[in-house]
């Protein structure tokens, strides 16, 4: 293991990776422990990308103690090889015993743990607040985080903080980084996209669902004491994560704008506008997002007290009315003349948000919902072909991202030389499915008991045991060993 060498800093163990690097345990001159962020040069393609990363790291510097949703960067340094930067922060509590150190025992406390538990409305209202707050500090520099997620997310003395600010950069570069699930459909590197990844683990730690599962509602919404609340967040989630990003939050201003209003009980006014194309396809955009309605069937309004039936095609779909909540074809009785506000959501479909009157006969059709596949290929330049119930549906040459799939299992095969692998990709719902090829020979070791077995390779001999066999395609390889008193294997 490469131990870096860090002035003024005793390296004391790695207490985390990443695809940039490596996170160590410091101590410093004065018997501070402090997290150092290694990020080594043979991580990136190009000197170009190294040195942007390295850019963004300066530039954040003295933001990051200018706001208390950031980790506390103290120092950003190069090695004097270029081999590597680095950077020392403050350190997270530790997972159990919290500002109490044990060097020998310590790992960082994040906000992973909590993932798969349901988090009270304020908690998760304050941890929203303050991280959109400090989102808002570093977009008006200019900058994006670029990987926010549940392990990025520490607590240094009780606070909630953004950490692994390594991926920051100048906002609009595109660079592929990011955690799938947490990146939108267009890919990292803005401050939409950010705002996406924050919405996300919002919905996580409030539904006490995987962020894959968006925008379903937590199995126990009935059960919870501040439901009303929580349907109110849910509705900023479904803004903050939308498909497209003209119908999301413009700025984290805007977002944490409509969680201080959740958060002081002040009810936000709801605005609609309604157009209506050929075929009663009915486009409505509500708190900012597309949704694409067929109303099929619906009579006049209902006149007093009333019983209305809400069907979807497909059906199952959840179906919340006011406060109330089934599923489709969902009734909903003792309805008066008036307004209701209306949700439809399904997995894999566009979510709905509207508000209704009752009526007979409703019918809403669903629309499948699209996401994204970013296809490579090592080396760069393979062709590709996506197919779907046999039919090629894409083809290109990698890397590639692709936007606007159904959701939905693909077949894709890449071709390079004489090379050709297929594999699946699983398309989910407003995320980026990322799909490797490796067209290049590996190595195998064939070992024995006892050693000294000859190897052979379709009535080939190709050496005795212990063997390292270098340039064997990737698949399936059947290899016969044979030793003296022993049947042929």
């Amino acid at each position: 293991m490469r131990i870096p060498s860090i002035p003024d800093h005793e390296m004391l163990g790695i207490i985390g990776r990443g695809g940039y690097g490596e996170i160590w345990l410091a101590r410093s001159l004065t018997n501070a422990l402090r997290a150092v962020k290694v990020v080594y040069r043979d991580s990136f393609e190009s000197e170009r990308t190294f040195n942007r990363e390295f850019e963004g790291m300066s530039a954040f510097e003295p933001i990051s103690r200018a706001h208390d949703g950031f980790v506390d960067i103290l120092h950003v340094g190069r090695s004097v090889s270029g081999r590597f930067f680095y950077y020392v922060m403050e350190l997270a509590d530790d997972q159990v015993s919290g500002a109490e150190i044990e060097i020998t025992r310590y790992a960082p406390k994040t906000l992973k743990a909590e993932v798969g538990h349901v988090l009270p409305v304020e908690e998760c209202l304050r941890l929203g607040l303050l991280l959109a707050e400090a989102l808002g500090a570093l977009h008006r520099e200019g900058l994006a985080h670029r990987d926010i997620k549940p392990s990025n997310i520490i607590f240094v003395r009780g606070v909630p903080k953004l950490a692994d600010i390594g991926l920051v950069a100048s906002s609009g570069q595109r660079s592929f980084v990011g955690t799938e699930g947490y990146v939108p459909p267009e890919g990292p590197g803005t401050a939409q996209a950010d705002l996406y990844s924050l919405g996300k683990v919002l919905y996580e730690i409030s539904m006490g669902k995987d962020r894959l599962d968006f925008p379903e509602l937590s199995s126990n919404l009935d059960e919870s004491t501040d439901k009303e609340r929580l349907l109110q967040l849910n509705g900023v989630l479904l803004k903050a994560c939308a498909q497209q990003p003209a119908q999301r939050y413009e700025t984290a201003d805007d977002l944490r704008a409509d969680l201080a209003r959740i958060q002081s009980g002040e009810k936000k006014e709801r605005r609609f506008r309604l157009t209506i194309p050929l075929l009663a396809v009915i486009l409505l955009f509500s708190l900012g997002a597309l949704v694409v309605q067929h109303f099929v069937r619906g009579k006049s309004p209902l006149p007093g007290p009333a019983t209305t039936t809400i069907r979807t095609e497909p059906p199952g779909a959840m179906v919340i009315l006011g406060d109330r909540m089934e599923r489709s074809p969902a009734k909903f009785s003792g309805l008066t003349n008036q307004k209701y506000p209306l949700r439809i959501m399904l997995p894999d479909y566009d979510s709905i948000e509207t508000e209704l009157t009752p009526q007979t006969g409703l019918v809403f059709k669903l629309v499948r919902s699209k996401g994204s596949v970013q296809i490579n290929s090592v080396p760069a330049g393979a062709a590709f072909e996506i197919r779907h119930g046999g039919e090629v549906v894409r083809r290109g040459k990698a890397p590639m991202l692709l936007h606007d799939l159904p959701t939905g299992t693909y077949e894709v095969q890449a071709r390079l030389g004489d090379w050709e692998l297929e594999d699946q990709a699983e398309i989910k719902r407003g995320e980026v499915t990322l799909k490797t090829f490796r067209l290049a020979n590996g190595s195998v070791k064939i070992i024995s008991a006892p050693a000294g077995a000859k190897v052979s390779l379709g009535g080939s001999e190709l050496g005795v045991t212990p063997l390292l066999l270098d340039e064997v395609k990737p698949g399936e390889v059947r290899y016969s060993l044979q030793v003296a008193g022993f049947k042929p294997d």
